[in-house]
């Protein structure tokens, strides 16, 4: 899969009268909890915090192979590694982090599997 598309870009995130920049490459998921968004990041346990809506955030990553879990998440698929079945579909990151993926999500991510293959 080519991941070329993230290098050097980069999205900017604002929250009140913060402004902060991500190179896309960089985030490896995107949480929500109560319309607060959290970008973490890869190599590094900090977590930005923003007031944006998690479907805003979409909408600026899906390009670059960013994909939606479920509600409440969004995952950088340059860092998937595998996708399992065990009373629920698990989402495995390459640092073994687990995500559950939503029923309705699972086919999303096998889409784009299969038209990165």
């Amino acid at each position: 899969m080519d991941y070329s598309n993230q290098q050097d870009k980069a999205i900017v995130l604002k929250s009140g009268k913060q402004l902060r920049q991500f190179y896309v490459g960089q985030i490896m998921y995107v949480s929500t909890s109560a319309y607060v968004s959290s970008v973490h990041l890869i190599n590094t346990h900090k977590v930005e915090s923003f007031s944006v809506l998690l479907k805003n955030i979409e909408m600026l990553l899906a390009p670059y192979g960013f994909i939606r879990i479920n509600r409440n998440e969004l995952i950088n698929m340059k860092y998937f590694k595998e996708l399992y079945e065990k009373n629920k579909h698990i989402a495995v990151m390459q640092n073994d982090q687990e995500f559950v993926v939503s029923c309705r999500r699972v086919a999303a991510i096998r889409q784009f599997l299969q038209r990165n293959i």
